[in-house]
C-alpha cells in the first residue's frame, strides 16, 4: 500500500471540497466574527477538560486543522500560540485569512502529517486532534511516532474523536443491522465512499479499532491516564456518511444505541525515559468523539447519539 499516494489523494479531495466545507466567504466571515466576539468552536466538554492553558501551554499544534476554527479556539483556552497542520492548501488559506483578520498568533503548515518537518520536533506543549481526523491516517503507528516526536517532555496529546463502532450500524434500520460497507469492525480493508460530496471523488479511509489507537500511543511511550466512553450527544458534520437521511430519522437508531452505552473508564500507564538517565513522561490527553471527558487525560468517548445543531454550539 502506497500510503503517501493515498494521503495525496485525500489532500486533492479536500482541496476540491474546501469551498463547500467552509461554506464560502459568507461562512468564513461568520466564523471570523464569531471568534472575534469571543466565540469558541471547541465543544463545551473540550473546553472544560482543557481548562485554562495559560499556565503551561506556550504552543499548541492542531493536526489536520482544516480551516482553523478549532486551532484558533485553542487561543481562547489560553494557548500562547497555535500552529495548524493540514494537507489541504485551500483550507489553510482560509485559516490564514482568519488569522490575518484577527491578528492572531498562529501559523500554518501544509504537509502530510506523516511528513511533518523536523522544525516542529519537540515544539508542542499540546498536540490537539479533533473530530473525524484519525480515519484519514493510513498508518496509525507512524502517526503516533510523529505525535511523540512533536511533544516537549511533559507535553500532552488531546484527542476528541468518535468511537470506531459508530460506523458499524445501519442507522436507518429498525433493528441492530450491520452497515453493508462499514459493518466489519475488525476489517483491515480501506473504506471507500465514506461521506461528503458525491460530485467529488471520495478518498480512501481506514476506521481504526479502539485497541489499535490506544496501543499505538502506548507503543511510542506516551502514558494514557484515562479512557472515557460516554453517550453525550454533540453536533456532527452535516450530511455525515449518509447524506440522504434526515437528522431526525437517519440517526434515530444511533440515538437509541446511545441510551444503552454506560460510562466506562480505563486507566493504563506506560512510562518513558530519556535514555540519558533523566526520567520524564509525556501525557496523552483526549476528549472523546463527540463526548467524553477528563482533565489532562486521554479520553475517547462513544458518539452513538448524534444530532444536528444549526449554530456553532
Amino acid at each position: 500500500m502506497d500510503i503517501s499516494l493515498i494521503h495525496k489523494e485525500t489532500g486533492t479531495y479536500w482541496n476540491e471540497c474546501a469551498e463547500w466545507y467552509e461554506p464560502g466567504k459568507a461562512g468564513e466571515a461568520k466564523a471570523t466574527e464569531y471568534l472575534r466576539s469571543g466565540g469558541n468552536f471547541l465543544y463545551k466538554p473540550e473546553q472544560e477538560i482543557l481548562g485554562d492553558l495559560r499556565p503551561w501551554c506556550k504552543r499548541a499544534i492542531h493536526l489536520q486543522c482544516s480551516g482553523g476554527n478549532d486551532a484558533l479556539s485553542l487561543l481562547k483556552q489560553g494557548a500562547a500560540k497555535v500552529v495548524g497542520v493540514d494537507i489541504s492548501e485551500p483550507l489553510l488559506n482560509v485559516a490564514r485569512r482568519k488569522t490575518q483578520a484577527l491578528h492572531a498568533p498562529a501559523s500554518w503548515y501544509c504537509c502530510d502529517i506523516l511528513e511533518i518537518p523536523d522544525t516542529l520536533s519537540e515544539a508542542a506543549d499540546l498536540v490537539y486532534m479533533g473530530k473525524g481526523a484519525l480515519c484519514w491516517m493510513m498508518d496509525i503507528e507512524a502517526w503516533a511516532e510523529v505525535v511523540a516526536r512533536m511533544l516537549v517532555p511533559g507535553g500532552q496529546l488531546f484527542i476528541f474523536e468518535a468511537h470506531p463502532l459508530d460506523w458499524v450500524w445501519e442507522t436507518k434500520a429498525e433493528g441492530y443491522v450491520l452497515d453493508m460497507q462499514h459493518g466489519n469492525y475488525f476489517s483491515d480493508q480501506l473504506k471507500e465512499g465514506m461521506f461528503y460530496r458525491k460530485s467529488v471523488a471520495i478518498p480512501r479511509s481506514h476506521q481504526w479499532t479502539l485497541s489499535q489507537i490506544i496501543n499505538s500511543i502506548i507503543k511510542v511511550g506516551l502514558r494514557i491516564e484515562l479512557l472515557l466512553m460516554c453517550n453525550r450527544q454533540l453536533r456532527i458534520i452535516p450530511s455525515c456518511h449518509r447524506p440522504t437521511h434526515s437528522p431526525r430519522d437517519g440517526f434515530q437508531l444511533a440515538h437509541e444505541l446511545s441510551k444503552r452505552i454506560e460510562l466506562e473508564r480505563l486507566r493504563s500507564v506506560a512510562e518513558r525515559g530519556t535514555g540519558v538517565g533523566v526520567d520524564f513522561h509525556q501525557q496523552a490527553v483526549g476528549a472523546g468523539g463527540y463526548g467524553g471527558f477528563a482533565h489532562r487525560r486521554y479520553v475517547f468517548p462513544v458518539s452513538a447519539g448524534m444530532r444536528w445543531i444549526d449554530d456553532y454550539r
